[in-house]
């Protein structure tokens, strides 16, 4: 196994509301990286990060899953932790050891009762944490939307990195607004074309 001094590791957990898609999301993660060969579903029951008889016939975690991927040089481990408030414990220890978090949000619903939970939490700790807009290919997505309430619940201090090229069934890529570039998915689900910034 690769070796990797401690300047180089990055520990980062997803946390948010239960079926945010969190799992998902380490799932892509994990392949876009290479770290796994193939993207596994959930109502597949083959995800890397629910590992446990139990979560896998229930279709939701129940343990943090614990994975990792190398990115620009560095290990980044990452905690998939449990939604449920019953698992709350789970999440709890997993931001006792990772430095910053990822808040996934469905983009159809917006900030729910386990968004503003984990964000005491992070709060509480003083930890550095990015919100995403999860699940925008599904139906009544709305990023903007999304934006609104997180400005609405946390204040102006929430900023937009990216923002998407489509929702629902058109959803097709990203707008980087810090380097102000679009990128467009390509067919494998694993790498992405520039593209000029569309008008809209």
């Amino acid at each position: 196994m690769k070796q990797f001094p401690p300047a180089q590791i990055r520990n980062v957990a997803l946390v948010g509301h239960q079926e945010s898609g969190k799992t998902m999301l380490a799932e892509s993660l994990l392949y876009t990286a290479g770290a796994i060969p193939r993207l596994g579903r959930v109502e597949d029951k083959n995800t890397a990060m629910d590992y446990d008889s139990e979560e896998i016939a229930r279709g939701i975690s129940i343990h943090s899953g614990v994975a990792h991927l190398e990115h620009a040089g560095a290990k980044v481990n990452i905690i998939d932790t449990p939604g449920y408030e019953d698992f709350v414990g789970d999440v709890l220890l997993g931001l006792d050891v990772v430095e910053g978090a990822i808040v996934a949000l469905r983009a159809d619903a917006g900030v729910e009762v386990g968004t503003d939970r984990v964000w005491g939490f992070l709060q509480d700790r003083g930890m550095p944490a990015l919100f995403l807009a999860n699940r925008m290919d599904k139906e009544h997505a709305n990023y903007d939307k999304c934006l609104a309430l997180l400005h609405e619940h946390f204040g102006a201090g929430v900023h937009a990195l990216q923002v998407p090229i489509g929702s629902g069934e058109k959803f097709r890529g990203v707008v980087d607004l810090v380097d102000m570039k679009a990128y467009e998915f390509e067919r494998d689900g694993k790498t992405t074309k520039p593209i000029d910034i569309p008008d809209d």
